[in-house]
């Protein structure tokens, strides 16, 4: 390789390695963020975005408890979670709230109690991640029973950074429900 080449190279590797790593642009706040850089294990997206927690003090439906479903048994989840589903939002999402403080004795009554009083604290108590996709609210389906997605979707999957700020994990189009629950297994346990 000549000289000349070995110098251009070099200046493009410093020039790409002295980029800013900072999540917030210089010119915005962090609560105005809605297009910052992101970076998964293997390449680089550009859709973070914060929010998803904006007016939990308003949720009253969409709230549950339980395990992760739709997979082999020796691969549900490993642990029980809280869950949120937004149906009336601009875009249908759904939170897993995984509760931090696993070996506490009577974990999951302290998990409700701690997720029924972390819409104060940001659910600091917990690791978060949401999901994005289109859903149906079940209450407007003839079947309350029915799966209220209709694939095949595509989910983009963010973990909660701090606060109401999140980061995009990965984006896939998902066929069926085992998919969309391999997913949620992959985002959550192996993020």
């Amino acid at each position: 390789m000549s000289y000349p080449v070995k110098v251009i190279i070099c200046i493009f590797f410093v020039a790409c390695n002295n980029s800013s790593n900072s999540i917030v642009p210089d010119n915005k706040s962090a609560d105005s963020v809605s297009n910052v850089k992101s970076y998964s294990r293997s390449k680089e997206i550009r859709e973070d975005t914060i929010g998803f927690l904006s007016n939990c003090d308003q949720w009253k439906k969409g709230l549950s408890e339980g395990s992760l479903q739709g997979l082999d048994i020796n691969k549900d989840s490993l642990e029980d979670f809280c869950f949120y589903e937004c149906y009336d939002c601009k875009e249908t999402f759904e939170i897993a709230f995984a509760y931090k403080n696993k070996n506490e004795k009577n974990k999951e009554d302290l998990m409700w109690s701690e997720f029924s009083k972390g819409c104060s604290n940001k659910f600091e108590k917990f690791n978060c991640y949401a999901f994005v996709y289109p859903m149906v609210d079940p209450d407007k389906q003839k079947d309350v029973h029915e799966i209220n997605i209709r694939f095949p979707v595509t989910v983009r999957a963010y973990r909660r950074i701090d606060g109401d700020r999140w980061h995009l994990i990965k984006k896939e189009d998902i066929k069926d429900f085992h998919d969309l629950s391999l997913l949620r297994f992959q985002t959550i346990y192996n993020p």
